[in-house]
């Protein structure tokens, strides 16, 4: 096979498969790959393979993947990360020609079993699926209190705030947005007070790419009203496009950008694509969110001791004082689970507290599961929109109301 040209040099690449492919080509696989997806592969295999050196294992022979299930399970990790770790590296023993056996795969997830088995019963509650705060339209009114609507910063932060509430955004989607992807439109629609035909400002956001569709092979477009208070991500979006003009942007560029001093910058870290010099970035995302919740008072600040549960590199420095491999598995152990608890009782505002909020404040209103779902951009039947919602009848449908 002839190889391409690649920066002045004839680079072939071989695959893991054993066969070799040109550069470009090569290059274009791992751009077709989702950057998430990469990293997720990676730290998986990096894992693996350290937990195979550290017990003298080799990763391909038969059974060593049961074991490894079986350690994880000791490291008391929730069944569905287990049987998400399995699933990644049976794909890389794969796509490497070393498949995994039928009947090894049915230990695997007879294991996994186990363990759901374990956490379902558990009396401390240890099953229950650990998840963010919901971000209620008080507590985005809040938010948003808590930023000087007359600064460009205080611009940016409401029009970021508001359209991740109301579309239900993951935290990739809103800073993902380009200019030319949210257009005010006149919406008309039935009132559901008088029955008549209204008519009311509206917005047409386009979102091109998200984790149902990584590789933007369609298009989702979303619906937003007008709002009557403060929450109002078409007054929001006036405001930002204003900065915009009198700063003489460009109209190709991203919707959020960066900031300083008052005045749209292109400083900082350069982003992974070109493209969206000066535009924000998924971290800042969450990192509104998370800040905004702070200031505004709904979330509490962590203690020195909390701190330094939650620190990485406290955890590394205990676990380079550690006597054996046995002690460190311990505190491994120890702190995962130490952490698990305290996050159980804490406020955590993140990325997916507004995509929990939107989904249960849809459900509060009796909004149809199929029309949240297609708001949201989820798949349908999606067991992460269920999981969302509260899964219970509500009281004013419920069976057991008294019949006299």
């Amino acid at each position: 096979m002839s190889a391409e040209l690649d920066a002045g040099v004839l680079v072939p690449v071989l695959t893991p498969g054993g066969f070799q492919i040109s550069a470009a080509a090569a290059r274009l696989a791992e751009q077709g790959t989702p950057a998430t997806t990469r990293r997720n592969r990676r730290s998986r295999a990096d894992l693996y393979a350290a937990w195979c050196r550290e017990h003298g294992r080799i990763g391909t022979d038969a059974g060593v993947l049961v074991d490894y299930t079986a350690a994880l399970v000791a490291r008391q990790h929730p069944a569905e990360t287990i049987s998400s770790y399995l699933t990644t590296l049976i794909h890389l023993r794969a796509v490497s020609r070393h498949p995994v056996r039928p009947d090894e795969r049915e230990l695997i997830q007879r294991v996994i079993n186990a363990r759901s088995i374990e956490e379902a019963t558990s009396p401390t509650g240890e099953g229950d699926a650990l998840q963010v705060t919901e971000c209620t339209r008080e507590n985005l009114r809040a938010m948003l209190a808590v930023y000087d609507r007359d600064t460009v910063e205080g611009k940016r932060a409401a029009l970021a705030l508001t359209l991740a509430w109301y579309l239900g955004a993951r935290s990739c989607e809103v800073p993902a947005l380009a200019l030319r992807d949210v257009t005010e439109v006149s919406a008309h629609y039935r009132d559901p007070a008088t029955g008549r035909r209204v008519q009311r400002p509206g917005l047409l956001v386009i979102i091109r790419r998200s984790k149902t569709n990584p590789y933007g092979r369609k298009t989702d477009r979303v619906r937003l009203l007008a709002q009557d208070d403060e929450t109002c991500p078409v007054a929001a979006l006036r405001a930002w496009v204003g900065v915009l003009v009198e700063q003489n942007a460009d109209t190709d560029g991203p919707l959020l950008r960066r900031v300083k001093r008052g005045r749209l910058s292109t400083a900082g870290r350069p982003p992974a694509d070109p493209r969206r010099a000066g535009g924000v970035g998924d971290r800042w995302m969450r990192n509104l969110i998370a800040d905004s919740a702070a200031a505004a008072g709904l979330t509490r600040e962590l203690a020195p001791d909390e701190r330094r549960l939650l620190s990485t590199r406290d955890e590394q420095r205990e676990l380079a004082a550690a006597a054996d491999a046995a002690e460190r598995e311990a505190i491994r152990v120890r702190r995962r689970l130490a952490r698990r608890a305290l996050r159980r009782q804490l406020d955590r505002f993140a990325g997916h507290s507004m995509r929990r909020g939107q989904n249960r404040h849809q459900a509060r209103r009796r909004v149809p599961q199929q029309v949240t779902e297609q708001h949201l951009r989820y798949v349908p039947g999606s067991r992460a929109a269920a999981r969302y919602r509260v899964d219970l009848v509500d009281w004013d449908d419920n069976p057991t109301i008294p019949a006299g």
